[in-house]
């Protein structure tokens, strides 16, 4: 049986990099494996923005999208009200044990390590959206 949160369609904001694409890929397999309403922007500050209009039930967003980069979203979200818990998945090509100390203390939800594929990407959402964390190891 699946849980509220695999099942219950959820608001999941994506802040992605002009040049990365995977953040169509995430949307794609929310949508299409969960149901969920993705918003898709591009750059931190569009991010950052979005949030403050319509608080989402999930971020996701790439590590090196600027204005601000991943880590600094998640401080900047974790000192705003009513999304200092919100579920932040940070995803990027560095690898877990260099970057998991950064995100940690940031306030990251989750890490998705490049390339990943739907499995983890759902993983991730469903365990964030439970209250949960998702840090692969390097071997993920």
């Amino acid at each position: 049986m699946c849980s509220d949160s695999q099942t219950s369609q959820s608001h999941v904001l994506i802040i992605d990099y002009w040049e990365n694409m995977l953040g169509e890929l995430v949307a794609l397999v929310l949508q299409r494996k969960r149901g969920d309403r993705t918003y898709l922007v591009v750059g931190g500050d569009k991010g950052l923005q979005a949030v403050q209009e319509e608080p989402p039930d999930a971020v996701f967003i790439y590590l090196w999208a600027h204005d601000p980069d991943g880590l600094d979203f998640c401080r900047q979200i974790r000192k705003m009200p009513r999304t200092e818990h919100l579920p932040v998945i940070v995803w990027g090509a560095k690898a877990p044990s260099e970057i998991y100390p950064e995100l940690r203390d940031a306030g990251a939800t989750g890490y998705l390590y490049q390339p990943c594929g739907p499995d983890e990407i759902l993983a991730a959402r469903d365990i964030a959206l439970k209250g949960g964390t998702y840090f692969p190891s390097d071997e993920s």
